[in-house]
C-alpha cells in the first residue's frame, strides 16, 4: 500500500462528506455548500482549521484536520481523523495523525484533545497507543423515527402546556428574530459551562454561534423546537 498525505482541496470534500456519513451514518452532515460555508466560517474567524487527506490511488481514503479550541488556555487544538471503514487497519489513521501532530507542533500545540466514538470497535486502542486518555467530557447521541412513535393520549398535550404556561413551537418560526435568538444563545452559552471537560468553556460569537450552530452543516431550524414558560428558555435542535 502506498499512502500519501497531503493537503486537503476542494475537489476533494464530496470524498471526505461521503467518509463522514460511511463512518457515522447516524450524524447529520448536510450539504457540501454547507459543510464548506462552515468551515469557511471558521477560518473568517482567524481560527486554525487545517485539513487533510490520505489518497491511494487516487482515492481518498480517510481524512484529517486540526482545529484551533477557543479557551482562555494558549495553544489548544482538536485533531479529528476519520477513515473510510474499509480502509481500516492499514495504517491509515496513524499516517494522518502523524501528519496533523506535525502540523500542531509547528503552531505550538500545548495540548491536543479529539472525540472518540465509543461505539466504534479500535478506536480506544487507537486513541491510547498514541497516548491519549480520557478527560471526563462525553456526549450521547439519540435518534427518534417519528413513525414508529406511539402518540396515542398526546393529542392535547400542547393545549395542556399551554394551559401551564408553557408555549413550543418552532425554532425556525423565531429565527428572524434577533432579540429572541440573542436570548437563546445566551441560554446555550450559560448551558455549555456545565458540560465536564478538561477545557474551560469559552463563549463563541453570536454571529457563528447562529450561523454555524444552528443554521450550519446539517442543521435545520425547521426540525428543531424552543419552549418558554415565563422568561425561561430552552431549545432542541
Amino acid at each position: 500500500m502506498t499512502l500519501r498525505i497531503r493537503p486537503q482541496e476542494p475537489s476533494d470534500d464530496e470524498a471526505v462528506l461521503s467518509i463522514f456519513r460511511e463512518s457515522f451514518p447516524d450524524l447529520p452532515h448536510g450539504t457540501t455548500d454547507e459543510y464548506r460555508r462552515g468551515v469557511d466560517g471558521w477560518r473568517q474567524r482567524g481560527l486554525e482549521f487545517r485539513q487533510y487527506v490520505s489518497e491511494e490511488s487516487g482515492r481518498v481514503v480517510g481524512c484529517g484536520c486540526v482545529i484551533t479550541i477557543e479557551s482562555e488556555e494558549p495553544g489548544l487544538f482538536d485533531i479529528t481523523v476519520t477513515v473510510r471503514p474499509s480502509d481500516r487497519r492499514r495504517g491509515v489513521g496513524t499516517a494522518l495523525l502523524d501528519q496533523c501532530m506535525t502540523h500542531a507542533d509547528e503552531l505550538g500545540y500545548r495540548r491536543t484533545l479529539s472525540w472518540v466514538i465509543e461505539v466504534d470497535p479500535g478506536t480506544d486502542a487507537f486513541v491510547a497507543k498514541h497516548g491519549y486518555r480520557r478527560n471526563g467530557a462525553s456526549e450521547q447521541q439519540s435518534r427518534l423515527h417519528v413513525p414508529s412513535v406511539k402518540l396515542t393520549g398526546f393529542q392535547d398535550l400542547e393545549d395542556g402546556l399551554m394551559a401551564g404556561g408553557v408555549s413550543i413551537d418552532l425554532l425556525g418560526d423565531r429565527v428572524d428574530d434577533g432579540d429572541f435568538m440573542e436570548k437563546l444563545y445566551r441560554v446555550d452559552m450559560t448551558s455549555h459551562r456545565d458540560v465536564p471537560s478538561s477545557v474551560a468553556w469559552k463563549d463563541i460569537p453570536y454571529e457563528h454561534w447562529l450561523d454555524f450552530g444552528v443554521l450550519g452543516p446539517g442543521r435545520r431550524s425547521g426540525r428543531g423546537w424552543r419552549w418558554q414558560m415565563g422568561n425561561r428558555l430552552g431549545w432542541r435542535g
